[in-house]
C-alpha cells in the first residue's frame, strides 16, 4: 500500500523537521542506501555526502544546500496570505500561513500478515522476505522518479515538464509507533521522504518538483480500478467478487466480471477519473444488485447486527426518550480490551483496534460459527430483557444499557383494539424486523410468532394472548420473548 503526506515549512503538525524527528530519525534497517540520500537529483546538487541527520534535513527543508550553504532553487517563499473562516466569529479573514512545500512522504506499507510472519520467524527467513520488501519499495520509488515533473513558466507558459529525477530519503521501520506504554505492533513500512527539488534538464537548473502526477498515476492504474471496484461490489452485492482473476476479454465472462468491467469503464469516463458516485450508480443499477437474487447475500458484522437490533425497535417518544436505546459502551465495551463486550463475544470485533490495516472482513465466514451465533442470540435476549430482570447485566463490565420497550412501541403503532390480537402484533413486528420481505415469505415466521404469543411461559401450556392484560408484567414478558425469537432467526443475520 502506498499513501502520501504533504509537508510545509514551520513548526506545526505539518512541519517536515518535526516529522523527521518522530518518524525518520531512526531506521531499523540500513541496506543498499536505505537511510541515505537517494535519487538522480543528488548528482546535480554538487553534494559529496549521502548521510542524513537533522541538520542536513533542516537545510534541505529550508531550500539550502547543506554543504555549500547556497540556495537550492531560485525562490524560497516562507509565508503567504490565505482567506480562511474564523471558527469563533464565522467571518472570512486573511491569515498568514506557511507557504513552502518542503516535501512529501510516500510510505510503502506491506500487509499486516507479512509483518507478523517476519516478526515470528526472525533470521534467514525474515531476512529473505525483507529483501523482497526493500526491492519492492525501490521499484516503487523508481516509478515515482520517472513521473517527476516541474513547472514551466518562462514566456508566460503554464505547463509542466517531465524531469525524471528526485532527491529522497528512504527509512525502514519494522514496527508501528507504540501507543502509550503498549508494546509496538509489527508493521513493516518504508518512509520515502521526497524533497521539493528536481533538476530541469532544459533550463539547466534546480527547481521545485511537481509530484501530484505520481498519486494520480497510482490512482488510475488498472489494478487500482479493479481492486476498488471489486471491493465495492463485495460490500454492496455479495462476497464472491475477486480481483486479479477475471479475463475481461472473454466474451463468456461471468456476470461478476462484467460488472467490474463496467465499473472500470465508469472509472475512466469521469473527470477527474475515479469518482465514487458514478461508480456506485453503476453498481446500484446493475442486475446483480437489483434482482431478487441479489438480496440477503451478505452477513451482518457483529457491529451491524447489534446496531440494527436497536434501530429496528427504536421510535421517538413524546417525552424525548426512545423505545430502544444504547449507551454504545454496552455494545463495544468500556476499555481497550473489553473481554465481556458483545462485540468481542460475537467475533472479537474491537471497534478501533483492528490489528491489520485492511479493515474487518467483508465475507461472512469469519463472523459465523456455532459460538458466534450463540453470542448473537445472547445479545438479542439480554437487549429484550426488562431492566428489572436480574439476568440482564449478563456480565458486561459497567452494566447492560441496551434498553428496549417493544410493548411501548406496539402501543404507539397499533390501534388499541389490536393490542391483544396475536396476528396483528406478529404482523407488525415482522414488518419492522424484515422490512424488505414479502408476506408470503414470512408465513412460517408469522405462524411461529402467533403460536408463541398463545403459549404460556413454560413453552407447553396453551395460554390465549387475547386474555392477557396488556398492562401486566406477563404481557410485557411474552411480547419481549416473542420479539427476541423473531430477531434470532437466521434471516436476521443477513442483509
Amino acid at each position: 500500500m502506498v499513501r502520501h503526506k504533504q509537508f510545509n515549512n514551520g513548526s506545526g503538525k505539518s512541519s517536515a523537521s518535526k516529522y523527521y524527528t518522530e518518524h525518520m530519525g531512526v531506521s531499523c534497517y540500513y541496506w543498499q542506501g536505505v537511510g541515505l540520500l537517494q535519487g538522480r537529483t543528488f548528482n546535480h546538487m554538487g553534494l559529496s555526502k549521502r548521510e542524513m541527520n537533522l541538520g542536513v534535513f533542516t537545510s534541505l527543508e529550508n531550500n539550502v544546500n547543506p554543504e555549500t550553504g547556497e540556495r537550492i532553487t531560485l525562490q524560497t517563499n516562507t509565508t503567504r496570505q490565505e482567506w480562511v473562516v474564523n471558527s469563533k466569529t464565522g467571518k472570512r479573514e486573511l491569515e498568514t500561513v506557511g507557504d513552502r512545500r518542503t516535501g512529501m512522504d510516500l510510505p510503502c506499507i506491506v500487509p499486516k500478515t507479512v509483518s507478523e510472519v517476519m516478526a515470528e520467524n526472525p533470521g534467514e527467513f525474515a531476512d529473505a522476505i525483507e529483501r523482497v520488501c526493500v526491492a519492492a519499495n525501490t521499484k516503487a520509488m523508481q516509478l515515482a522518479e520517472s513521473l517527476a515533473k516541474t513547472r514551466i513558466r518562462i514566456g508566460g507558459a503554464q505547463d509542466d515538464r517531465v524531469t525524471g529525477n528526485l532527491l529522497y530519503l528512504s527509512v525502514i521501520h519494522r514496527d508501528a509507533r507504540p501507543v502509550g506504554s503498549h508494546v509496538p505492533d509489527p508493521m513493516w513500512h518504508a518512509h520515502n521522504y521526497v524533497f521539493n527539488t528536481t533538476f530541469d534538464g532544459e533550463e539547466k537548473r534546480l527547481k521545485a518538483v511537481q509530484l501530484h502526477d505520481v498519486i494520480k498515476h497510482l490512482a488510475n492504474l488498472p489494478f487500482t480500478m479493479e481492486f476498488i471496484s471489486a471491493k465495492l461490489c463485495r460490500l454492496f452485492i455479495h462476497e464472491d467478487f475477486v480481483h486479479g482473476v477475471y479475463d475481461y476479454t472473454d466474451p463468456n465472462r461471468s456476470a461478476e466480471a462484467e460488472l467490474i468491467r463496467q465499473c472500470m469503464v465508469t472509472w475512466n469516463s469521469t473527470n477527474p477519473k475515479g469518482q465514487i458516485r458514478p461508480l456506485l450508480t453503476t453498481i446500484f443499477n446493475s442486475d446483480l444488485f437489483r434482482s431478487h437474487g441479489g438480496s440477503m447475500q451478505k452477513v451482518r458484522t457483529p457491529l451491524e447486527f447489534a446496531v440494527s437490533t436497536i434501530r429496528a425497535l427504536r421510535s421517538a417518544n413524546a417525552n424525548g426518550g426512545f423505545t430502544a436505546s444504547t449507551d454504545g459502551y454496552s455494545i463495544t465495551g468500556r476499555s481497550r480490551t473489553p473481554s465481556s463486550a458483545p462485540l468481542t463475544r460475537m467475533g472479537n470485533m474491537m471497534l478501533f483496534d483492528r490489528d491489520a490495516p485492511d479493515g474487518y472482513p467483508e465475507a461472512g465466514s469469519p463472523w459465523i460459527s456455532a459460538g458466534t451465533l450463540a453470542e448473537r442470540i445472547r445479545f438479542v435476549q439480554t437487549a429484550l430483557m426488562s431492566t428489572t430482570d436480574t439476568n440482564k447485566a449478563d456480565g458486561i463490565t459497567g452494566g447492560n444499557n441496551n434498553l428496549t420497550d417493544p410493548v411501548g412501541l406496539l402501543k404507539k403503532k397499533l390501534n388499541s383494539s389490536l393490542w391483544n390480537n396475536a396476528g396483528a402484533v406478529a404482523d407488525y413486528f415482522l414488518s419492522i424486523i424484515y422490512p424488505a420481505e414479502g408476506k408470503a415469505n414470512l408465513d412460517l415466521y408469522r405462524q411461529a410468532a402467533v403460536n408463541f404469543l398463545n403459549t404460556s411461559d413454560d413453552g407447553l401450556t396453551a395460554s390465549s394472548f387475547t386474555m392477557l392484560g396488556n398492562t401486566t408484567p406477563g404481557y410485557d414478558t411474552r411480547v419481549r420473548a416473542m420479539v427476541s425469537m423473531l430477531m434470532t432467526i437466521q434471516r436476521v443475520q443477513e442483509q
